[in-house]
């Protein structure tokens, strides 16, 4: 997939969305995802993976609503927590220089 900062992320067809849930109560959306982040390649593809999961499902979801994602990466070495760190802190860079007042909220379980 091309880097999202230079294709627009809303050209991007995904299909239906597929959250892991949804509370429609709160307005909230939940990802979980389990990846590998044992290289920087890895670790780019799941940034890149990541920001587009959530601009397709902001397209088609409530304006209002926010979204959460859980990395789960139990099973990694601990020693990749500051990889997990650098990852979310990317990801949410990213999305805050694309659309700015979206709500992201990223946990991680090691």
């Amino acid at each position: 997939m091309a880097d999202l900062l230079s294709t627009n992320p809303y050209d991007l067809d995904w299909g239906t969305i597929t959250p892991s849930a949804y509370n429609e109560k709160e307005l909230e959306i939940l990802h979980i995802f389990n990846f590998d982040i044992s290289t920087k390649d890895k670790i780019d593809r799941v940034i890149t993976f990541s920001i587009g999961k959530v601009l397709w499902t902001s397209k088609n979801v409530p304006q209002e609503a926010k979204q959460k994602i859980i990395f789960d990466l139990r099973g990694q070495p601990i020693t990749f927590t500051d990889r997990a760190r650098k990852m979310k802190n990317d990801i949410l860079a990213k999305i805050n220089q694309i659309e700015p007042l979206k709500i992201i909220i990223i946990e991680i379980l090691i």
